[in-house]
């Protein structure tokens, strides 16, 4: 039995397989180098507080990763998204859907 549970967010899903609970996110990485660890470790703290009620202090076990993804090998219903902070990135938050856009608009005249 698998049960696909999925938030606002574009790219998040979580999954319960065998009455195991599964939560996979993949993140795009602003940073080729190396994640900024505040911002992960606040990341997972938001995680764990949310899902732990509803599966850990339910008896259940549970694991979740976070894996980081190049912008090069990222799209969303076949487009490229837009940069962090960029007015249409604010347009696709506000819609909650991905849209075309044009590149100036996005922060990508310069890739």
């Amino acid at each position: 039995m698998s049960l696909f549970i999925t938030t606002p967010s574009l790219s998040t899903l979580a999954v319960l397989v065998r009455n195991i609970p599964h939560f996979q996110h993949t993140a795009s990485t602003h940073d080729s180098n190396r994640p900024n660890k505040a911002i992960a470790d606040a990341f997972l703290a938001r995680v764990d507080a949310a899902l732990k009620p509803h599966i850990a202090d339910q008896g259940f076990d549970w694991e979740y990763s976070v894996q980081e993804s190049s912008r090069d090998l990222w799209k969303i219903n076949g487009l490229v998204p837009p940069l962090p902070g960029s007015e249409a990135e604010k347009e696709w938050c506000e819609k909650n859907q991905a849209e075309e856009f044009e590149a100036e608009k996005g922060g990508l005249e310069s890739l």
